[in-house]
């Protein structure tokens, strides 16, 4: 069974079927179709830290994953409930709603990604550029 708590290039490494459905769930996985992206990325993030990243619903991702390792699978009946649901409401904290648009310094990563090579480095030399009470917003 595929958990929240369970790396994406270890899920990818025991069930390789499982790429098409995160591909298939987000546009935001079909990066994970790079073999160079998947080894830089996928060993980084869990399942709810991937869900979270491309915007998708946790109970959902996991329900598809586990789905397409087993067809059998089943959720509990109050999952089913929460991923039938349509969630058009996206979560921002309040404070990030109010935040000053000059303390939020951008990172665009996109053609870093594209090029097939790890922004690691480039994100942490952002982060300790960073100024008191400023955050970073990564576009990916």
């Amino acid at each position: 069974m595929i958990t929240k708590e369970m790396k994406i290039s270890d899920i990818l490494n025991k069930y390789p079927e499982t790429l098409e459905v995160f591909v298939r769930i987000s546009p935001h996985f079909k990066k994970l179709e790079n073999k160079l992206l998947r080894k830089a990325l996928a060993s980084r993030v869990n399942v709810e830290q991937a869900a979270s990243i491309a915007n998708v619903d946790l109970k959902q991702l996991l329900y598809e994953l586990n789905k397409a390792i087993d067809p059998e699978f089943q959720m509990h009946s109050d999952e089913k409930d929460s991923v039938n649901e349509q969630n058009t409401n996206e979560y921002i904290p309040d404070w990030l709603i109010n935040f000053p648009e000059e303390k939020i310094i951008e990172l665009d990563v996109r053609q870093i990604l594209q090029s097939g090579k790890d922004p690691f480095l480039d994100i942490m030399k952002k982060v300790k550029e960073l100024k008191e009470n400023e955050i970073l917003l990564i576009n990916l």
